[in-house]
């Protein structure tokens, strides 16, 4: 099915130095650097719609970046998928910044730089400022936001000599069908071409003003930013010499965009718009390592997407479920038969998880779950359950499916030895004694995002946490005295404490606050 594309994405490649790398005969060869930002889902409280797509737009620019020569380690990926492995990579609007100036700090003449941005974007009626959304936006805020203008300012800074604007932009209607209320009062189009570009950047726009762009399901991604991946893969390549620069890859994506809209979206009209105040057009933006067979209307070797309608259900699917033992802690070899396991599963698309089935040896789990939670904000679902295994290897399966009938699966081996040995007493450390603090707190894993605070996940069973009565989707706010705004604080501030200590815990709880006094025992807290 085609929808319109709420989103606003941005690349930032130079372009306002010589032809170095075009050329490359004289000039000294610089790096090549690249920001790429995604926004699927929004904080609840945002008012914003989920979208489709951004998270596959810009895994498909990493792809082909890294492809046409980009160092890994030179490019910086910021989705929810992203931030749920390190926190620093989540796209939030201040580490948005934060990430934004570190990629353009120090940079060289010679150097270029792509910054993307994939999520919505407002222009407001009393404003002619062009806005993008990270996850923490909130529209009756605009110091939430981030300001076109805002972005120009900080590349207008930077001396890196290539910098290129990419954006793909509609505003009309982001905010969500269940919202009760009008926040704001937005324009129905985009207009972000109005807005002055300083010297030395390109740009092209995926529409021109007061047009709308598109997203069709058969490609899985915005149909701009398709033709833009496409041509950066090669088929832009007008001239055969195995480099795309802006010259080629604008025109490329102006009428590859506007004959599959006009074809596939009942004669509509999407005409990317390009404007240049630089010299150097024809820097090269990526190299093609292998040549491209001429192309067919839609990409080489690839079906033609099929006529807009109806998606069907069964593509959308979920992330592979996490399973992880509880209890007892040491690893994969155990010494007790008894053990509780873990199981968190997220959805990849809009259609929120609904069922999980454990399996032990191939056959299905006996008993009824120990403790089962959905998240009303992500789609996802979390369930523990304890098993018994059997002496020697045992195979812990996992089934996630939606409501679609998609499912995913992932399996954990364990092995069980029935040995005697020798069994100590345990007892209660002293405050002091060296060992490490637990108290069972979990992040949330693929949360609405909080601005101050840290979303927690459902805590160990019978952990401390769990026991002083913290739940799912409670944010950490302060530990012991200190405030906390990322895990890792969280963390610092539980490394300084000892098993048999008392902790004053504080959270909020549907906007209310929380203060728990917990007594710590000796355990691994999750990392």
């Amino acid at each position: 099915m085609g929808t319109h594309r709420c989103v606003l994405v941005a690349i930032l490649a130079g372009l306002a130095g010589v032809r170095a790398l075009a050329a490359g005969a004289d000039a000294p060869r610089g790096e090549r650097y690249a920001l790429l930002v995604g926004v699927r889902k929004y904080d609840a409280t945002s008012e914003l719609r989920a979208l489709k797509y951004p998270e596959k737009d810009m895994d498909g620019l990493q792809k082909v970046l890294i492809d046409g020569g980009y160092r890994p380690e030179n490019i910086v990926l910021m989705t929810q998928t992203a931030g749920a492995e390190e926190t620093r990579f989540l796209p939030m609007g201040a580490k948005v910044r934060d990430e934004l100036k570190i990629l353009l700090r120090d940079r060289t003449e010679a150097d270029s730089v792509i910054v993307a941005f994939a999520g919505h974007g407002v222009q407001f009626k009393d404003d002619d400022q062009a806005y993008f959304c990270p996850v923490d936006a909130r529209l009756n805020d605009k110091t939430t936001l981030i300001s076109l203008r805002e972005v120009y300012q900080i590349l207008e800074r930077c001396p890196a000599g290539h910098k290129l604007l990419l954006s793909d932009a509609c505003r009309n209607d982001p905010i969500d069908s269940n919202s009760r209320r009008a926040v704001v009062d937005l324009v129905s189009a985009s207009r972000p071409q109005r807005q002055p570009r300083p010297k030395g950047v390109a740009a092209l726009f995926s529409c021109s003003e007061g047009q709308l762009a598109y997203e069709h399901d058969a490609l899985k991604h915005g149909v701009f930013f398709h033709y833009v991946i496409k041509g950066l893969e090669g088929e832009a390549d007008s001239n055969g010499d195995r480099r795309i620069n802006f010259d080629e890859l604008a025109p490329f994506a102006r009428d590859r965009v506007k004959d599959h809209v006009r074809r596939y979206f009942d004669g509509r009209e999407q005409f990317p718009f390009s404007e240049s105040k630089s010299n150097s057009d024809d820097f090269t933006l990526i190299s093609v390592r292998t040549p491209v067979p001429v192309p067919t209307p839609f990409g080489p070797a690839q079906r033609k997407p099929a006529e807009p309608g109806p998606p069907a259900k069964a593509e959308t699917s979920v992330l592979a479920p996490r399973v992880r033992i509880i209890r007892p802690e040491g690893g994969t070899t155990l010494k007790t038969n008894r053990v509780l396991v873990r199981v968190e599963a997220m959805p990849e698309d809009e259609e929120p998880v609904t069922r999980i089935r454990m399996f032990l040896n191939g056959k299905p789990a006996q008993g009824q779950p120990e403790q089962s939670e959905k998240s009303r904000d992500t789609g996802g679902r979390f369930e523990s359950q304890w098993l018994t295994l059997r002496p020697g290897r045992n195979e812990i399966g996992v089934e996630a499916a939606n409501r679609a009938r998609s499912s995913a699966r992932t399996t954990l081996a364990v092995n069980y030895d029935p040995s005697p040995t020798t069994s100590t007493r345990r007892t209660m450390p002293k405050p002091g004694a060296g060992q490490s603090p637990y108290l069972g707190l979990v992040r949330h894993p693929l949360m609405t995002f909080a601005t101050k605070g840290v979303y927690l996940g459902a805590p160990h069973f019978e952990s401390p946490a769990s026991k002083a009565g913290i739940k799912s989707q409670d944010i950490l706010i302060r530990f012991n005295g200190k405030s906390i705004d990322l895990w890792r604080d969280y963390k610092a501030s539980l490394a300084r404490c000892s098993p048999g200590q008392t902790a004053k815990v504080e959270v909020e709880r549907l906007g209310q606050r929380l203060k728990f006094d917990v007594n710590l025992v000796e355990g691994k807290e999750d990392e």
